[in-house]
């Protein structure tokens, strides 16, 4: 997938998400964010990338407010899958986990743009971060 971020076109490294299906042989997960298609069958890949076009790329601040939203979303997925924030796995979901996603997003693919892939990769820990920090609040801030 092809997706305009700040700008500038950006090449998604991988083709994660299962675009075109027939009706009767699909069904999504129940998630709020990030749902999958379950096929039955076989799957092919598409040639050309999909051109995205997402408005809240358009600037950092429209960019915080969809992740604003989609944290809030996830963190429901979250809770629901048993993810809670303990004393033992603080340091792991608020440091190691958020600056791994930081450095596979910009080894991967961000180093390829500049500052503008670094700048997404940062985002992209980021929203790691806010996600398990509103995890951290839904759950009653019991880590304390």
């Amino acid at each position: 997938m092809k997706y305009l971020a700040f700008g500038k076109w950006i090449l998604d490294h991988l083709p994660r998400n299962l675009r075109l299906f027939k009706m009767n042989t699909g069904k999504f997960t129940n998630k709020m964010v990030h749902e999958k298609v379950v096929i039955k069958g076989e799957i092919g890949v598409m040639k050309n990338p999909i051109l995205h076009f997402c408005r809240s790329y358009r600037s950092i601040e429209g960019y915080l407010s969809k992740q604003n939203r989609y944290a809030s979303y996830t963190v429901n997925d979250l809770y629901n899958m048993g993810r809670r924030i303990t004393f033992k796995n603080i340091f792991l979901y608020f440091v190691i986990k958020p600056i791994f996603v930081f450095f596979r997003k910009f080894i991967l693919w961000g180093y390829k743009y500049g500052f503008r892939g670094f700048l997404l990769s940062a985002l992209g820990a980021y929203d790691y971060f806010l996600s398990y920090a509103k995890l951290w609040e839904k759950q009653g801030k019991k880590s304390e």
